[in-house]
């Protein structure tokens, strides 16, 4: 269809102004015209769209529907933009929209939609802005946020009321919140980054500190299996937990609890409490109860029995205790003002002062060279171990004699094998685990333990100690190493890292050459296992963005792992369930966003801000790699499933070498 007057209108018309004459053109070429008459139906609530509408003629009535009752919300004129939300976003509409008088509408094609986002920059951006800003795409994440951080200053967070700001988000991870089934893979991520006193404690006091009387007094520990928390059971239904920043890990802490709470109550509406208690109160005293009631439970809950019983060590008295406990938790935050004595980062920084100077006991600080990398505790360490590497062979020969599961495996790098064997080798010779750390000190590889409150380990290798030793034979033998210092250090956890990275630069300044962060993402691209390389990061909700510049960053090692490489944008988010399927979708599409994961643009920030300061060279190398975990948009591939060793050694190894090889060549 060819019309110039259509074509005039799409060009005073937000976001097609921004399309050029050429592109107008085709759009009106690849488009229907669609003519409608009074009280005719543009598209119902709850329709899934495959095209988009730009109404030519006539006036739209909008109505939607509030607590069920169909309510008139505006009218639409020439020159409105209709359905985009639903088709980019892929969800079902919320509205109905009904001509008010005749109309003419063009009706435009998904995929001619998606032709001018993906060619047109300033397109997709306009359309991103729409979708921001009139469709309130950002507000329930703001909301929940925000006033998150108003009951962290008043000290006392107000849980039930939280809970429901957090049910307006619909997080992909929990993606059953909504319905009565019960969510175990939601569960499961939850439970494991909670203290495991869960079911019986009632109050938390969350401190950024340790209280000055922590030390003297002799408390419980409280585990949690997969975060790094200082947690202590400080009797009477209390625990103390210190978490790391009042944005990032407060946020972890408080979303895994709504997700436990949500679905705990969910089995106790399932379940007549005043009849099943007094049966679990006496289920290990008597062999025959335990017996009808496993048979009772199994009838009530059917198969979610069997994985409740998978979930819970103790699957009675956690029943028992969620029948009684009702999740009515209290929260209460410390202020840190009016403190005197060092923070965590204070005394972890200090750690790391003294550990430089014992192992360049005759070296100014203001004459080293420093590579700074955020990744594991294992990996650059294992690399770069003559003892390890001179013991390949044995360990090898040991994976073949046992028929280790990962001799079947297929690595495309074979010195990954080495690295995959490990941890069974560890197992079944625990002694050369203690010799591999011992004999990597006398070759300059020394290690800080996660002692201090900031749970982040650091090895600091003295390349000179390394000259001519045997390494991973991908790696380049180590060039110019006189007071050459890697300093490889943990993973931070969200905003954490920016505090972390500002201290060593506070520390170090001028002698870094190179920050080189390495992480695990979601990616919305591609698929476990994969690699991806940060053009730039954003920062959400604010939109904020850090370029990098990867400079010298091993293409080749990253090649060699036989894995697909995904180059682009990756955005650093609040929370990993923060998440919901139409905000990842509006970032794969109108960002073109490559992955997702929670650090990379706090530490791009701070790089960024050095720079600005004068505490680091305007060239240092800032290389930003991550290996793919899960993929939030597909069900059944997120974080509550495990990767095995082949699906993350390849790329966590590939990203180490290159970032170790152009460090080892400087």
């Amino acid at each position: 269809m060819k019309d110039p007057q259509i074509n005039h209108l799409l060009a005073q018309s937000w976001p097609f102004f921004t399309l050029s004459n050429q592109e107008r053109t085709l759009l009106l070429e690849q488009s229907t015209s669609l003519e409608m008459y009074k009280g005719d139906v543009l598209y119902k609530r709850n329709e899934s769209l495959q095209n988009c509408f730009f109404l030519i003629d006539g006036v739209i009535e909008i109505y939607k529907f509030i607590d069920k009752e169909r309510r008139y919300q505006e009218s639409l004129e020439r020159g409105a933009f209709l359905g985009e939300h639903s088709l980019l976003l892929e969800t079902p509409t919320e509205e109905e929209l009904i001509a008010k008088n005749n109309c003419h509408v063009l009706k435009i094609s998904e995929q001619t939609l998606t032709h001018l986002i993906q060619s047109n920059q300033r397109f997709r951006f306009a359309v991103a802005r729409r979708l921001r800003h009139k469709r309130s795409l950002i507000e329930p994440l703001i909301q929940f946020s925000t006033k998150l951080s108003q009951y962290a200053n008043e000290g006392m967070i107000h849980f039930e009321k939280l809970l429901k700001e957090y049910q307006k988000m619909t997080p992909a991870l929990h993606s059953l919140m909504k319905d009565e089934r019960i969510d175990f893979n939601a569960w499961s991520y939850a439970k494991a980054r909670l203290p495991e006193n869960i079911l019986t404690n009632h109050i938390y006091l969350l401190s950024p500190m340790p209280p000055p009387l922590l030390n003297t007094l002799n408390m419980e520990q409280i585990s949690t299996p997969a975060r790094r928390r200082s947690i202590w059971n400080l009797g009477y239904g209390k625990s103390l937990v210190l978490i790391r920043d009042r944005h990032t890990d407060l946020t972890d802490f408080v979303t895994n609890l709504c997700v436990h709470s949500i679905e705990a109550r969910k089995i106790r509406r399932r379940i007549n409490a005043s009849l099943i208690v007094q049966q679990l109160n006496q289920v290990e005293e008597s062999p025959s109860l335990k017996k009808n009631l496993e048979n009772e439970l199994s009838k009530l809950l059917k198969e979610d029995w069997a994985a409740f019983k998978r979930l819970w060590d103790n699957p009675f008295q956690a029943l028992l205790q969620i029948l009684l406990h009702h999740e009515d938790y209290g929260l209460y935050i410390q202020s840190q003002k009016d403190r005197y004595s060092q923070d965590s980062s204070e005394s972890w920084i200090g750690e790391i002062h003294s550990a430089i100077k014992t192992l360049f006991p005759t070296t100014k600080l203001e004459d080293l060279q420093v590579d700074i990398i955020s990744s594991n505790t294992f990996g650059v360490r294992y690399c770069l171990s003559p003892y390890l590497h001179s013991h390949k062979e044995d360990i090898l020969n040991w994976g073949k004699e046992t028929n280790h599961a990962a001799m079947s495996a297929q690595y495309k790098n074979p010195n990954d094998l080495l690295y995959a064997l490990l941890e069974a080798y560890f197992e079944a010779h625990p002694h050369f685990e203690a010799e591999l750390k011992d004999v990597d000190q006398i070759f300059g590889i020394k290690t800080i333990s996660p002692n201090g409150f900031t749970g982040i380990a650091v090895d600091l290798i003295d390349l000179s100690r390394l000259k001519d030793s045997q390494i991973d034979l991908s790696l380049p033998q180590p060039q110019n190493t006189q007071n050459h210092l890697i300093l490889n250090i943990d993973y931070a956890f969200g905003k954490q890292a920016e505090d972390i990275l500002g201290c060593l630069i506070l520390l170090l300044g001028p002698q870094i050459q190179s920050i080189n962060i390495m992480g695990k993402a979601g990616a919305v691209v591609g698929q476990r296992g994969d690699i991806m390389v940060a053009s730039c990061v954003l920062m959400e909700p604010e939109e904020e963005i850090h370029r990098l510049n990867n400079s010298n960053i091993c293409h080749e090692s990253l090649k060699a792992s036989g894995r697909e490489i995904h180059e682009g944008l990756v955005l650093t988010v609040q929370g990993t369930l923060l998440q919901n399927h139409e905000l990842l979708r509006y970032y794969r599409k109108l960002w073109q966003c490559v992955g997702l994961e929670m650090e990379g643009s706090f530490y791009a920030r701070q790089i960024d801000r050095g720079i600005a300061a004068g505490l680091l060279s305007k060239d240092i190398a800032s290389r930003f790699a991550y290996f793919v975990s899960d993929l939030p948009l597909q069900e059944g591939e997120q974080l509550s499933k495990d990767m095995n060793p082949w699906e993350f050694i390849p790329p966590l190894y590939a990203i180490t070498r290159s970032f170790l090889t152009p460090i080892l060549k400087e």
